[in-house]
């Protein structure tokens, strides 16, 4: 799997090089063009979202219950996590 993915990589990296679109077919090539289209805005924002999914599993997976200001740690996590992300996408846009 390792090896397939350095291929797809090195295919990726001389098409972009070259210019020519890859063997690979016309939706990696898309998605190669989209990925570099993307800006610190939307990338802040994957990320932002993907942290915060990740906090809501890990509240849900914990087992004990201890909690701050009458809610849980996880949320008081989001909640935080959430008006840095939207301070960080103020500042950024």
């Amino acid at each position: 799997m390792a090896a397939l993915s350095i291929l797809v990589l090195i295919a990726i990296a001389m098409a972009i090089t070259t210019g020519d679109p890859p063997v690979l077919g016309v939706g990696v090539w898309s998605l190669v063009l989209c990925a570099a289209s993307i800006g610190a805005f939307e990338a802040v924002s994957a990320l932002l979202g993907a942290m915060l999914t990740g906090v809501f599993l890990v509240g849900l997976l914990e087992r004990r219950n201890p909690t701050i200001m009458r809610m849980g740690s996880d949320s008081l996590a989001v909640m935080l996590l959430f008006a840095g992300g939207v301070v960080i996408l103020y500042i950024i846009h």
